[in-house]
């Protein structure tokens, strides 16, 4: 070993170090610690901030991968830069949590087409702020700038989509914008912006917007397009944002910021529309800012031979930084490579040769060009995506001399294995599917029915039936993917075993466990036959032990007190039975009377009618106003009224067999009115329910009920009957519904309504 070859490996055992006084500018002088990379790769360089001087002492450091501390380690050879900047605080420009005491902001500046029943901008606590990351929870007194629906006032921040437009109600089209006084930021920088918030809508179409202006107002800039928070369930999440300023924000008088909302009225969108609260604004004073670059080196990996292997074969370690020697020269033999040529794609395989002492190292090279060095004498092969090619392995013993062996490739079209399911099963027959296989022409299909001879048949399609059986009858299948390339000498398949029985059902009548003696029928919905036909496949039998078939009503006339009873539904072609019990009680059923509708004289009193049951046995019976209060003297059969509505008589039996009736009385003045009640209550107690119209000479009546996404959810013409709060069968949900109507009073005149009721339970 040389001289030269003595100084390279000095150099390597020890990491270079060196010590950097550069001066930035007259004020700042930075003086910084570098330890260079002592070998390739090794990534143990750093560099490290010992000193900066010539300032207050007040400093911010920024390097180029991000980091803000005083020193970086593990690099690799490259240049590294430095921001070191003298810094002296902050300073907060504005701030607001848009409580009442605070100066309010200009609210709902028109940005574009507002219509009749726009959304607008409120300074309120109905949607109360909350610190990031609550789910906002409403009206908690803390008080926020938020978007409101008019429809839906004291809601927060909820809004409608609209979609009614076109029908002439409901106008919610809005582009209104809320914009901050002009905050000063003259001898300021490094401004930045941050505040909390919800949002949501429909992308850029009901959608919140950032913008900021540097004329009071007169033309605006967008900070930011869209301004969307996380959602809790069907809630806002409070969510932090924070914005770094233009420069160009700084130095001006006339700063100001805005949020400005649309909504396009096209009933697609989702709540929360917008709230935000504790906006600030804050400046960071720089006194100077320099830039530093520093370079970590590295010293190439030593020619450990020089171009001489007459010695013997020396290796650079990197590992050490050192060169190993003492390998003796030998030429190596032609590698001899072990493995199929003949390969299915989507298949993996090894490729060995036999390890030969004088090859000092390997190198592989895949079809597709992939060289790799460190593999030894075996290499794994996934063949998914190839098309095949040259496989070679190349010897070499580090010096002059490199042999080299391929195998040609030939890729056929593996398969994988079909996934199998019975998909149905019942008495007479059994169904199988599989899922297609990619590169499969066709599928084998090998059965057999209770291990009797095995069947074979061929099909194209990805489904196979086996019919004619008997209940218990069990098939066992076996699927094979078959392809026209390689691999066919072991197609890949798949097995299993079916059972033909009668099909289960889980099925409840849901019948009612009181029977009122006066009622002469009670029902099975139809939905409980026509789910049991289909899962059966065909028409079935319903009847009941001791009574008979029956279509959907059964009468209680045959039915005794506590009485249990078995509903039997049968498939007579399959003899498939399930039966369900059901225990009732009879009970007799009061009956309830409360007069005919009349008329109350204003100033007057008026005595009701009410009738009592004739039916033998303990009533109790009660007279209730319309919002549900038990009026005075409602112990008595006649209580006498001095007011006009709708009073109900309630009897109900010690078992609770109930009977109600009604009785409208209308207050006969010189003044026709009619109006909706603000809510009603759908439960079935009698109490604030159906929603109907009330008012004073109403002769006829046309109305419908809208639900928040436009949806019509009940129409009517009749005077006395309203909404009994379903639609399509089902219980419409707790909310908001929107009604429109146009009365005609005794005298023709006219008057069309419209306004929002809550429906609660």
């Amino acid at each position: 070993m040389n001289w030269q070859h003595l100084f390279f490996l000095l150099l390597f055992f020890f990491q270079i170090k060196a010590w950097a006084n550069v001066i930035v500018n007259d004020t700042l002088t930075v003086d910084l610690e570098i330890i260079h990379e002592s070998c390739e790769g090794a990534a143990d360089g750093s560099i490290s901030i010992l000193n900066v001087s010539g300032g207050s002492g007040n400093y911010i450091y920024e390097w180029s991968d991000g980091s803000d501390s005083t020193s970086i380690d593990n690099l690799t050879s490259g240049v590294y830069t430095l921001l070191v900047s003298e810094v002296g605080g902050k300073d907060t420009l504005y701030t607001t949590t848009f409580a009442l005491d605070e100066p309010n902001w200009t609210l709902n500046i028109e940005s574009g087409p507002n219509e009749t029943d726009a959304h607008f901008w409120v300074q309120s606590s109905a949607e109360g702020g909350l610190l990031p990351p609550a789910c906002a929870d409403g009206d908690n007194g803390n008080y926020t700038l938020h978007i409101q629906d008019p429809l839906m006032p004291d809601e927060g921040a909820t809004y409608n989509a609209g979609g009614l437009c076109s029908f002439g109600i409901f106008c919610v089209a809005t582009n209104k914008r809320a914009e901050s006084p002009n905050i000063s930021t003259l001898n300021q920088s490094n401004l930045s912006l941050s505040f909390d918030f919800i949002g949501n809508g429909d992308g850029l179409n009901d959608n919140a917007s950032l913008l900021y202006s540097l004329n009071a107002g007169t033309t605006w800039i967008e900070l930011d397009s869209s301004l969307k928070s996380d959602l809790c369930a069907t809630e806002g999440q409070w969510t932090f944002r924070s914005y770094n300023l233009p420069t160009e924000c700084e130095n001006t008088e006339n700063f100001k910021i805005a949020f400005n909302w649309t909504n396009n009225d096209d009933n697609i969108g989702a709540d929360p529309s917008f709230a935000v609260d504790n906006i600030q604004i804050v400046a960071e004073e720089i006194i100077c800012s320099q830039l530093v670059s520093v370079e970590i080196e590295v010293a190439e990996p030593v020619d450990c031979n020089d171009g001489d292997c007459s010695n013997g074969l020396e290796i650079w370690n990197e590992a050490t930084c050192d060169c190993d020697a003492g390998i003796p020269i030998m030429e190596p033999n032609q590698p001899t490579v072990f493995g199929a040529t003949e390969v299915c794609e989507n298949a993996v395989y090894i490729y060995e040769l036999t390890p030969d002492p004088n090859t000092l190292e390997y190198i592989w090279e895949t079809p597709n060009g992939e060289a790799f060095t460190d593999l030894g004498e075996s290499i794994e092969i996934d063949w998914t995506g190839s098309t095949g090619g040259n496989l070679c392995v190349m010897a070499t013993n580090g010096c002059d001399t490199t042999l080299a062996t391929c195998l040609a490739i030939n890729v056929g079209g593996g398969l994988s294995a079909p996934i199998i399911d019975c998909e149905t099963t019942d008495l007479n027959s059994v169904s199988i599917s599989w899922g297609m296989v990619a590169g499969a022409i066709n599928y084998t299909i090998n059965y057999t029915i209770n291990g009797g001879i095995w069947q074979t048949e061929t099909t194209t399609n990805n489904t196979f039936d086996v019919d004619n059986l008997n209940m218990g009858d069990e098939v066992n299948f076996t699927i094979v993917a078959q392809s026209n390339g390689a691999c066919l000498d072991s197609p890949p398949s798949n097995s299993i075993s079916c059972v033909a029985d009668c099909p289960s059902l889980d099925f409840n009548l849901d019948l009612p466990p009181l029977i009122c003696n006066t009622d002469t029928t009670f029902y099975v919905p139809d939905l409980i036959r026509d789910d049991i036909e289909a899962i059966v496949g065909e028409e079935v039998d319903i009847q009941v032990v001791g009574m008979g078939l029956f279509e959907n009503t059964l009468s209680t006339t045959s039915l005794g007190m506590n009485e249990t009873m078995d509903i039997i539904i049968s498939n007579l072609s399959t003899n498939c039975v399930y039966i369900e019990s059901h225990t009732f009680t009879v009970s007799g059923q009061p009956f309830a009377d409360a007069g005919a509708d009349q008329n109350l004289q204003d100033g007057d009193t008026l005595e009701l009618d009410g009738t009592l049951s004739t039916i033998s046995g303990d009533f109790t019976y009660t007279w209730t106003t319309q919002d549900g209060n038990i009026i005075a003297g409602a112990n008595s059969l006649n209580p006498m009224i001095d007011a006009s509505g709708t009073y109900a008589l309630t009897i109900e039996s010690s078992v609770g067999c109930k009977a109600e009736d009604e009785v409208l009385v209308t207050l006969l003045t010189n003044e026709y009115w009619a109006i909706f009640p603000a809510a009603f209550s759908p439960n079935g107690d009698g109490l604030n329910e159906p929603l109907r119209a009330i008012g004073a000479g109403i002769a006829s009546i046309e109305w419908m009920i809208f639900n928040r996404w436009g949806e019509k959810v009940y129409e009517g013409n009749d005077v006395t009957l309203g909404w009994d709060g379903m639609h399509q069968g089902q219980p419409a949900p707790i909310g908001v519904y929107m009604y429109l109507a146009k009365v005609v009073f005794v005298d023709g005149g006219t008057e069309e309504l419209k306004g929002s009721v809550t429906l609660v339970r």
